[in-house]
C-alpha cells in the first residue's frame, strides 16, 4: 500500500508495473549508484523449491545491474 511517505531507492525490476501505471515515477540519481556484487543467502540445511531454483537462475542471467531503464520507463 502506498502511503506517500517519501522516496526510496529500489530495484527497477520491483516497480516496472507501478511506473507503467503512473503510480510511481523514476527520478534520475546523479551520480548513479556504483555497480556492486549481489549475494544470495539461503539455509544450508534446506532444499530449494522449484520456484527458488528458478529465481536463482534468473539472478544468474542478469548480465549487469543496475542497467539502463527501457525508454518507455525513462522520466
Amino acid at each position: 500500500m502506498a502511503a506517500g511517505l517519501g522516496l526510496a531507492l529500489i530495484s527497477e525490476h520491483a516497480v516496472v508495473d507501478d511506473v507503467r501505471a503512473g503510480t510511481l515515477t523514476v527520478l534520475p540519481v546523479d551520480p548513479a549508484p556504483r555497480s556492486r556484487p549481489v549475494n544470495l543467502v539461503r539455509r544450508r540445511d534446506r532444499l530449494l523449491s522449484p520456484a527458488e531454483r528458478a529465481f536463482i537462475e534468473l539472478l544468474r542471467s542478469v548480465g549487469q545491474w543496475p542497467r539502463e531503464l527501457p525508454e518507455s520507463l525513462t522520466p
